[in-house]
């Protein structure tokens, strides 16, 4: 709940009022983490115990350069404006004068004035052509300067030009040209989204030439943010539009096999300012789904084939451009269902069940091949038990014919003593 307000710091101002939160209960081992969320607000209070909200007068910022003349003659007009760098509160006086100034330009009059057009640009990419039979093209442009007026002449032609590479009769192939990416210039910076409390301002690019046969990719960034107006303090009364913050990192799997990743309010929504757009939570599965949404939209333009006829007329050429799929999924809750099977367990299980059926086949194995080792080496000792009777009863034998008194002197030995191993004459 919110706390008792505080007044200002001062015989005047704004006070304001708290409120926190905390965690009831936080994690533990492979519990969910709690979303990120804000866990301090604060609000700005009027009269705050009686307390007068200080007087403030609205101010002007500089005023910016004055723009090109509405026209080339007749009389036309130019404009420059100014913003505002402090507004006033209550009970202060706005800013004294205008936000936009006005003067005429080009009085002369225009009587009977011809279309004109500008110069050709250079030829675009300027290394297109490197050799005699390269394959590829270049492209210039170029605008209408002065327009017809008064009767006079339109222009003719056109604004586009493209040339193909020259071929040499001697070529017996094309030989594919690599062109790099070219961009156009950064526009100028749009007005800020807010008059105070910090807004945003854009300003992009756009490709002019795109690359192929292994030419230099096109940057990512076509277009860039700018804080602005955030030293520009806002009254009390002033509407304040509501930003978001930057997503949260996404967060570990849950028991649902998700993810989920949140943001919260950069600046708070206030005094009838616009609210945050979109959704505050999106979630994605862990893995792959079955549900997944992805986004579609054109590629590139091919370029154009060659022409269908080498003379004569009804020849023609085409280019193509294909439906491409986004790398990303649109992770909307409204759009996924975690009621939906997951892939990624289906393809899972099977892989389980199979390592668990290895697993079950490879301890069978070894406790054959233990057996089959014990066999062979209780093998291996009988055999050698047998040959040392062997000997010792061959050497009876010539002991026995060198002494007949003695011959069959010796018995049979057991099954016992032979597979001992330790048996002897007697």
């Amino acid at each position: 709940m919110w706390q008792p307000c505080v007044p200002a710091g001062g015989p005047c101002g704004i006070g304001y009022k708290r409120r926190v939160r905390g965690f009831l209960s936080t994690p533990v081992g492979s519990g969910r983490q709690c979303l990120p969320r804000i866990k301090e607000e604060l609000m700005p209070v009027i009269g705050c115990g009686g307390q007068k909200e200080c007087c403030r007068d609205g101010k002007h910022g500089e005023w910016s350069e004055w723009n090109g003349c509405s026209v080339t003659c007749g009389g036309g007009t130019q404009i420059r404006k100014r913003s505002l760098a402090t507004k006033e509160t209550w009970c202060g006086k706005p800013a004294e004068g205008p936000s936009v100034l006005y003067r005429p330009c080009n009085p002369q009059t225009c009587g009977v004035i011809n279309c004109q057009f500008s110069q050709w640009s250079a030829w675009l990419p300027q290394d297109a052509c490197p050799g005699p039979c390269s394959e590829g093209h270049a492209a210039r442009t170029r605008t209408v300067e002065t327009h017809a007026h008064g009767g006079g002449l339109p222009c003719l032609g056109s604004t586009h030009e493209m040339e193909r590479c020259p071929h040499s009769s001697s070529c017996t192939s094309y030989q594919p040209v690599g062109r790099d990416c070219v961009l156009s210039e950064w526009s100028e910076w749009t007005d800020c989204s807010q008059t105070c409390a910090k807004g945003y301002k854009e300003h992009t690019r756009s490709i002019k030439v795109d690359p192929v046969y292994g030419g230099r990719a096109c940057p990512k960034v076509l277009r860039e943010l700018a804080v602005c107006n955030a030293d520009v303090p806002c009254s009390s009364t002033s509407p304040v539009a509501c930003v978001w913050s930057a997503w949260s990192e996404w967060a570990v799997c849950d028991a649902k096999n998700e993810q989920v990743s949140s943001r919260g309010h950069e600046v708070v929504q206030a005094n009838g300012g616009s609210p945050c757009a979109g959704a505050q939570k999106k979630v994605r599965p862990c893995g792959l789904c079955a549900n997944s949404t992805y986004p579609c939209g054109w590629d590139q333009w091919l370029d154009w084939g060659p022409c269908t006829t080498t003379c004569g007329t009804g020849g023609a050429r085409t280019r193509v451009k294909t439906l491409k799929a986004g790398e990303d999924a649109i992770m909307d809750e409204r759009l996924y269902d975690s009621s939906l099977p997951k892939l990624a367990l289906a393809l899972a299980t099977p892989a389980l069940e199979s390592r668990a059926r290895s697993e079950e086949i490879a301890a069978g194995r070894g406790s054959e091949l233990l057996s089959t080792v014990a066999l062979g080496l209780t093998s291996l000792a009988v055999a050698m038990a047998a040959r040392s009777i062997c000997s010792r009863r061959r050497s009876a034998q010539e002991d026995a014919a060198s002494c007949p008194g003695q011959a069959g002197s010796y018995e049979p030995l057991s099954r016992q003593e032979m597979l001992s191993g330790d048996a002897g004459l007697e």
